[in-house]
């Protein structure tokens, strides 16, 4: 879907990559022979970190802060690199980008990967 759709600008390209999603999701909720429909896979055991099991809601919050601040943290670095620049300049202005001699359509579709 990444290098067909970034032909399209803007909104267009939004409503693609939703279409996209909402295929997906039906035809994995219907393919009950596969997926067991809304059911869900069985036998799938729980979740472990390093040998501990998370039984409560507070470890469980524990693990999704930890890795809440390891997003942000790579995404920071991401932003402030010449790719995340490179990605500003393409959406402040993406013929002025082209003008400067940057791919605009690698970018994007490394952006969308």
């Amino acid at each position: 879907i990444g290098a067909s759709s970034l032909r399209l600008k803007g909104d267009y390209f939004a409503l693609v990559t939703i279409a996209f999603a909402f295929i997906v999701y039906y035809t994995a909720k219907n393919w009950v022979s596969v997926t067991r429909g809304p059911m869900g896979l069985p036998g799938i055991p729980g979740f472990t970190v390093f040998g501990l099991a998370l039984d409560s809601t507070f470890s469980y919050f524990v693990l999704v802060f930890v890795f809440v601040i390891i997003t942000i943290f790579i995404v920071r670095r991401i932003v402030d690199s010449p790719f995340g620049r490179v990605l500003k300049s393409i959406r402040e202005d993406e013929i002025a980008a082209q003008a400067l001699g940057k791919d605009t359509t690698k970018h994007k579709l490394l952006a969308f990967v």
